[in-house]
């Protein structure tokens, strides 16, 4: 079975308690639900696809309600829409469905047709004797019609350029970019590095700064970064690496994208980093060495401290196995500010899918491979007067 998928519903929405088509219409649409839409869901798990239908309909006289389904439609896997009506909310759902690059899956019930602008596009014609099962009419094909379309769009990814964009541009798909202050809140990161499970990887300038901010455990209490990484390298077996400028690497020339000013504490603060970071490795080789580890699920991670000797790094960036935050522009006003990009990373069966993200992963490995065997042998010189 896979991961769990949504599968967010757009339909029109009518009024069991409001004028007779308003009534006709909500009878309509329950019956779809029930008797086609929901089935899809169990046809997908026939087939090994674990996906949840989630019905927009459900709450249509809840507060918020625009802004609650735009967040449910952007973190879905796709959208299936509902064209039944002249009603205006599912034509704007399905629009930012589109401007979001996904998908959509349409349905067309009871004999409406497209409107012209989207006449062109395929979709699925269900029936109202198909959606009440009455007058012989048999529903399944439709199930597995679209049960079949929603799988597809699984297997080979949720976002992908409407036809009418310029094939060069780069994809909305799994990258958000923004331009504006503290682009992600703590709790988003602090969920970041509590949801990894392999490895944890993150490019500093000083790697100070950082320890400043306040974090979050998986409870929501208050937790310390150096806690927080702590935790994961010991209990949840991740490997962590802290990745910061080398002292002897930093020029004024570079404090100009940096927004710092005096390269002698740029310099003293990277040596303080160097304590700080390793004395946390020191204190969890010091608390693996004495805890007794035959309840851990996962053998313990392992914590690195690498300065990067032969680079200067040209962004920050937070690197987990499934996601990225990546700073492209430093600032001294904010951590992460300036433009931003937030990538998910999932395997993908298209070679070019994300190339920028390829490339930025294997810059690291670089960094990290080449800088790796010159910082353990620091460490260990370090360790061995502590």
């Amino acid at each position: 079975m896979t991961d769990s998928k949504t599968c967010f519903v757009i339909t029109p929405y009518g009024d069991p308690d409001g004028t007779p088509q308003q009534q006709v219409l909500a009878q309509n649409i329950s019956a779809l639900i029930e008797n086609i839409i929901r089935p899809v869901g169990d046809y997908c798990a026939s087939k090994g696809f674990d996906v949840r239908m989630e019905i927009g309909f459900d709450e249509k006289q809840d507060s918020d309600l625009w802004g609650k389904i735009g967040r449910r439609i952007e973190a879905a896997e796709t959208v299936l829409a509902v064209i039944a009506s002249e009603g205006p909310n599912a034509y704007l759902e399905l629009g930012l469905a589109y401007g979001l690059w996904m998908r959509p899956i349409l349905l067309c019930y009871g004999g409406w047709e497209l409107p012209s602008d989207i006449s062109s596009l395929e979709y699925v014609q269900v029936s109202y004797d198909q959606a009440f099962g009455r007058n012989g009419a048999n529903p399944q094909p439709v199930i597995e019609n679209i049960g079949e379309r929603l799988i597809s769009v699984i297997e080979t990814g949720r976002r992908r350029p409407p036809d009418l964009f310029d094939k060069r541009m780069t994809s909305y798909g799994l990258i958000r970019t923004m331009s504006r202050f503290n682009a992600i809140s703590n709790t988003e990161w602090s969920a970041m590095l509590n949801d990894a499970a392999e490895h944890i990887v993150l490019v500093l300038p000083k790697a100070r700064t950082v320890l400043k901010q306040k974090f979050q455990a998986p409870d929501g209490e208050p937790e310390s970064l150096t806690s927080l990484l702590t935790r994961q390298v010991v209990y949840d077996g991740v490997d962590v690496t802290i990745v910061t400028n080398h002292p002897d690497m930093v020029t004024p020339e570079y404090l100009k994208r940096t927004g710092d000013t005096d390269i002698n504490e740029f310099r003293d603060d990277l040596k303080r980093s160097f304590v700080r970071w390793n004395t946390v490795r020191l204190a969890i080789e010091n608390q693996l060495r004495t805890m007794d580890r035959t309840g851990l699920e996962k053998a313990p991670g392992k914590f690195r401290f690498i300065q990067a000797a032969g680079n200067q790094l040209p962004y920050r960036i937070t690197l987990t196995e499934s996601r990225m935050l990546l700073t492209l522009r430093f600032t001294e006003e904010s951590y992460n500010s300036h433009h931003c990009m937030d990538a998910a990373i999932v395997p993908s069966s298209h070679d070019d899918e994300l190339p920028l993200i390829r490339l930025i992963q294997a810059d690291i490995a670089h960094i990290i491979s080449t800088n790796e065997e010159r910082s353990e042998q620091e460490y260990l010189d370090w360790a061995a007067n502590q």
